[in-house]
């Protein structure tokens, strides 16, 4: 809707404004309208009529009227209304005209005013030594009475407004209008200043509240008197109240069990409170609107505890689902041997780096462990980590994993298609464990999306680019791969720009206690320390093939086997027995492990709980509990030990 300047007036005004509209560029957009509105001249004496609303008006127009007019208008009606002002200068050059159509010096001006009298003249009557009559009407009826009298008393020449000289001329008078071009000018740039501030204002609410409404949130605003101002959808959906039975009502009648101060000027911000409404419970965030040191309002954002709980677990369970998080980081690997230092200050600094990493170590030592790890601690550590297992899917389901496929590529794909795992990882890291498993044409492929940064998806022809970073492991020798035919050699270079080895477990066996703690935390509640000493001195001569995985399932099986059982240590002794069944150990084939090894096991365990337990109490001054304590044993066993 175009905006409108609505001129009140007569034929005078009328074509002066729209005279000097058409030369403004202020008022190219706005619409002037000079509409008479005679019942403004007829009934402004009448109550019932200034009481009704005035025709045409809208939140986009506002009036131009000459001063008195204006000022009757300013005084009935609530509306904005620039007057055509009055200035010294003008009534001095309408003297001027009107002198000429006086008889003599003594002759008094008849200034014709309508509504008023205008008090302003009264300073320039001894300054111009001029007499000056003002007389005033109020519809037609007064006017022809006023001017028919002048007429009998011989004036020749009146100073008003476009009315006062369109009735004069009726009359066969003189009439000097008594405002100029300028004044005009000023008013109806006034009026289109207003209205840019008006549409400027109007955006801005629009725009307020179209956030408002979109936000998932509950917004709530209040004045300085606790009234609420806003009610969005959102609060609407979260607290079961309509917007309309919530504006102008207090905010502690909405939610009374918000503790609030008298007056919002002692409120202090507050961020994820919550708050149980006695219906739902709900995340609340109060911040004061302060202007000026001055709190002119409070707005609460409000959410549904329960709703946030569902989002959270669904994403959780979708990125889960989609393998698109790394929930490891270099805190989650265990070890302080030496091998174990070195593998992770060198994954510190490929960390700090966007180079493709190849993983090389056997089966079950953490490739992806260190594969998140240093996702984690990367510039992408924000983006999405997406793995997958090269060894886990036939050739042709890989392929379509890896690139995606498009729409009818073949039988049973997808109607809509789907994008491949370098795409969900774009920006992100993708981890192809075991990349030694891909076929020669997928190692093609592959090498493709190295060096040119695109893929296409199977049966597309659109080349669609990517930004992913690559980390590769593989449990093979893959330079006896290349040599046998098996591997390409350029996709290995490519691949293993930087290498990271990670040590077998044989070769880092002083981390075994450390480790089995870890493992055991996790099921046991007290985890007694001389079974991780007998556990290590079980596995020292034992090649742990499976490494850490093998470890794991090893003392997850004692874990459920021990469960409330007194005899752990004959248990764990069963278990490693049982776990190291024809596989290579330097263990005697011939001798029972739980026959003289354990007991020579026993005696080397029996000297270390001896200087234990003596090196403790001394450390506690003979403090047999907190000896027990730190033992992770009771006290009886202490007593019993120490006989």
């Amino acid at each position: 809707m175009r905006q409108k300047i609505i001129v009140i007036g007569y034929p005078i005004l009328h074509r002066l404004a729209l005279g000097i509209s058409k030369k403004l560029d202020l008022l190219h957009n706005i619409d002037i309208v000079t509409e008479l509105y005679d019942p403004f001249l007829n009934n402004i004496n009448d109550p019932e009529f200034i009481s009704k609303e005035l025709p045409g008006l809208t939140s986009d127009s506002v009036l131009v009227a000459a001063d008195r007019c204006a000022v009757f208008l300013q005084e009935n009606y609530n509306i904005p209304v620039i007057p055509v002002k009055f200035s010294g200068y003008a009534l001095m050059e309408a003297l001027k005209k009107a002198r000429k159509y006086l008889d003599n010096d003594n002759d008094e001006v008849i200034l014709v005013n309508f509504y008023k009298e205008m008090e302003e003249v009264e300073k320039y009557k001894n300054l111009l030594n001029v007499k000056i009559r003002q007389v005033v009407f109020k519809n037609h009826e007064e006017a022809d009475v006023i001017f028919s009298g002048l007429k009998r008393a011989g004036k020749k020449v009146v100073i008003g407004g476009s009315n006062a000289v369109d009735t004069a001329k009726k009359y066969g008078m003189k009439g000097i209008l008594m405002y100029s071009g300028s004044a005009v000018e000023n008013a109806l740039v006034h009026a289109a200043e207003i209205l840019q501030a008006i549409r400027r204002e109007t955006e801005k609410t629009e725009r307020f509240k179209t956030i408002i409404e979109l936000v998932h949130s509950g917004i709530i605003c209040t004045d300085d008197n606790w009234q609420i101002t806003t009610f969005n959808h959102a609060a609407e959906k979260i607290l079961g109240i309509r917007a309309p039975k919530a504006i102008n009502n207090s905010i502690k009648d909405i939610l009374p069990s918000i503790n609030l101060p008298q007056r919002p000027n002692q409120l202090t911000a507050r961020i994820n409170k919550l708050v149980s409404t006695g219906r739902i419970n709900i995340f609340l965030d109060i911040m004061p609107i302060v202007v000026n040191d001055n709190c002119t309002g409070v707005v609460f954002v409000i959410q549904d505890a329960g709703t946030i709980q569902k989002h959270e677990q669904e994403i959780r369970q979708q990125l889960h689902q989609r393998r698109l998080v790394a929930t490891y980081t270099l805190t989650n690997i265990v070890g302080e041997s030496a091998a174990v230092r070195k593998a992770v200050s060198e994954a510190k600094s490929f960390g700090q780096t966007n180079s493709t990493i190849l993983i090389t170590g056997e089966t079950g030592t953490g490739k992806e462990l260190f594969a998140q790890s240093i996702h984690n601690i990367s510039s992408r550590h924000k983006k999405p980590f997406v793995a997958i297992n090269c060894a886990a899917l036939p050739e042709t389901l890989l392929d379509s994993e890896l690139f995606g496929y498009e729409q009818g590529a073949f039988t049973g794909a997808q109607k809509e298609g789907k994008p491949g795992l370098f795409e969900l990882a774009h920006t992100g890291t993708i981890f192809l464990d075991e990349v030694g498993e891909l076929t020669p044409p997928l190692q093609a492929r592959l090498l493709r999306v190295l060096q040119e940064k695109e893929v296409m998806r199977v049966g597309g022809r659109k080349i669609i680019p990517v930004d992913v970073r690559i980390i590769a492991a593989t449990n093979r020798n893959l330079w006896n791969e290349i040599k046998a035919g098996n591997f390409r050699q350029d996709l290995y270079y490519r691949l293993s720009v930087l290498e990271l080895h990670i040590p077998p477990l044989r070769e880092r066996k002083e981390d075994i206690p450390n480790l089995a703690k870890s493992i055991l935390r996790k099921s046991m509640s007290i985890i007694d320390g001389f079974l991780i000493e007998k556990l290590q001195l079980l596995a020292m001569n034992y090649h742990w093939p499976g490494n850490v995985r093998e470890l794991e399932n090893l003392l997850e099986r004692f874990a459920v086997l021990s469960k409330d059982r007194p005899n752990r240590e004959e248990i764990l002794c069963a278990v490693f027995r049982d776990s190291i069944k024809g596989k290579k150990t330097d263990i005697p084939e011939d001798n029972s492990l739980c026959e003289i090894p354990v007991i020579e096991l026993n005696s080397k365990i029996k000297r270390m709980e001896s200087n234990e337990i003596k090196r403790l109490l001394e450390e506690v001054n003979g403090n047999k509990s907190a000896a027990a304590r730190l033992l992770g044993i009771s006290r009886s066993t202490l007593w019993r030990k120490l006989k």
